[in-house]
């Protein structure tokens, strides 16, 4: 489970993220957008996910694609590839299309392709 301090809760850091933030990568399971942050502050850069009913009409098929994305990012934390989100203090992952499809390994290959390029 990704970890409190890093999920984004707040509806109004996630509507602003969502409304001006910035897209940090795509491609075609997942888009990822970042807010940047105005003042250096000591807390950690937050997740939201967005898995829509165009993805899939059934609850618990919405709920694992987010609970795979979650496991991503939390494995991912610790490690250096999630350096270059360090300067973004929220960061919303939007799913795709075809998403439900992907195997876990993909997804994993896909979010380590998106930081490289960051």
């Amino acid at each position: 489970m990704l970890p409190q301090a890093f999920r984004l809760k707040r509806s109004g850091l996630f509507q602003k993220t969502l409304a001006s933030g910035k897209v940090l990568c795509q491609n075609p399971r997942f888009l990822v957008l970042g807010l940047k942050r105005v003042y250096e502050s000591p807390t950690p850069t937050r997740f939201g996910f967005i898995v829509s009913r165009k993805i899939s009409n059934r609850a618990n098929v919405r709920n694992k694609v987010k609970r795979r994305l979650r496991e991503l990012v939390r494995a991912l934390i610790k490690t250096p590839w999630m350096e270059p989100l360090a300067p973004y203090i929220a960061v919303v992952v939007i799913a795709r299309q075809g998403i439900c499809d992907t195997s876990y390994g993909e997804l994993h290959a896909l979010l380590l392709q998106c930081l490289k390029r960051r």
